[in-house]
């Protein structure tokens, strides 16, 4: 059977991982990357980690959108 869509869930850190992996996924232009059709988060930290800041920004949040800007990142 064919794949046809992937959902991604990540709970607390595994959230931010999955952002990660979105935000790498559209830098790089990934195969797989189409085929996500949505991101399911629990209990991650809305505005991500103090050390997922630092290493990249990501363009898409747990919440369908992109997340707000925050004062100085470092």
């Amino acid at each position: 059977m064919p794949v046809t869509g992937i959902v991604l869930i990540g709970h607390s850190m595994g959230g931010l991982v999955a952002r990660s992996a979105l935000y790498q996924a559209q830098e790089q232009l990934v195969s797989w990357l189409p085929r996500v059709t949505g991101l399911v988060c629990l209990s991650t930290p809305r505005n991500g980690a103090p050390s997922e800041r630092r290493v990249a920004r990501p363009r898409v949040s747990c919440h369908g959108r992109r997340p707000a800007r925050q004062g100085r990142t470092g």
